[in-house]
């Protein structure tokens, strides 16, 4: 038992130290105000990114996407605070999807969820796209205002709600199922 003990606290004394070298780093350096993000920047956003909780959509929620003077609507595959992930339809795209919506392209958005009154205004940039069969797939990089990061709040988290219920419901059918079935 001591061997694991002493391999934990030596574990966790690197990664205190690696903690605290990056936050020296960080402290001394600063994040810089350069048009191209450095290597840690970089990581930290992509590190950031991937913690934010992530919903799917249920029922869906159609997309207005409006880029200068068109408007195209499409779905939303999933949300998060710092990012969403929408379907195109491939016939709305004109062109080339791949010329339309170049990476960093600045969007307007307006999400039309069935639960809110009014559409919530979005402001974000392409992340990445992915054409896919018949559509086109965008993976959008928010920069909500402090209302429409409510909104998002908000949708978010009554969709956690009913997921957590969809999965008791299935929790307790499961239990159901189990308690009928003959001890062997």
């Amino acid at each position: 038992m001591r061997p694991v003990r002493r391999a934990l606290v030596i574990l966790l004394l690197i990664l205190v130290v690696g903690l605290g070298a990056v936050f020296v780093y960080v402290r001394g350096r600063g994040f810089s105000a350069r048009s191209e993000p450095g290597r840690l920047e970089e990581s930290v956003a992509r590190f950031a990114r991937r913690l934010a909780i992530r919903v799917k959509t249920n029922p869906p929620v159609s997309v207005e996407v409006l880029i200068a003077d068109q408007s195209m609507w499409g779905w939303l595959e999933n949300l998060s605070l710092i990012g969403l992930g929408i379907y195109l339809p491939r016939a709305q795209i004109m062109h080339d999807p791949q010329d339309v919506f170049q990476k960093d392209m600045g969007l307007r958005i307006r999400l039309h969820p069935p639960t809110e009154e009014a559409p919530i205004e979005l402001v974000g940039k392409v992340a990445h796209g992915t054409p896919q069969q018949g559509t086109y797939r965008l993976g959008i990089n928010l920069s909500a205002d402090a209302e429409a990061q409510r909104a998002i709040e908000g949708y978010i988290a009554r969709r956690q709600a009913a997921i957590a219920h969809e999965l008791q419901i299935v929790y307790d059918r499961m239990c159901a199922r189990q308690s009928q079935r003959p001890l062997s």
